[in-house]
């Protein structure tokens, strides 16, 4: 899960929907930020951005990106808040293996 204060949005991974969501705290709705099926891909994000399972996220307040471990894509992504693409950082099954450990 991961808190962006400046627009009191709510970001959180659905694990077995492959799907990054937002929750607005202001009203409640609840959106589809990227993810529609399994799968890996990169570039623009809606429904044309794949996961396999997404698992932890974290915000970046000053650059505006939010960075997510796919778990079974073995990859860590950023997403650019501001121009809505993800972009794959890091490719390495290892680090990512590390990364669930700690969660």
């Amino acid at each position: 899960m991961a808190f962006n204060t400046y627009t009191q949005q709510l970001y959180i991974t659905e694990y077995s929907s492959h799907q990054l969501r937002m929750i607005y705290t202001q009203n409640g709705t609840c959106s589809t930020v990227c993810g529609s099926t399994s799968g890996t891909a990169d570039g623009a994000c809606g429904v044309s951005a794949f996961f396999m399972n997404p698992k932890s996220i974290v915000f970046d307040h000053i650059s505006n990106y939010l960075y997510m471990a796919d778990s079974n894509g073995a990859r860590i992504s950023r997403l650019d808040m501001n121009q809505r693409k993800l972009f794959f950082i890091i490719l390495n099954e290892l680090l990512l293996f590390q990364i669930q450990l700690i969660y």
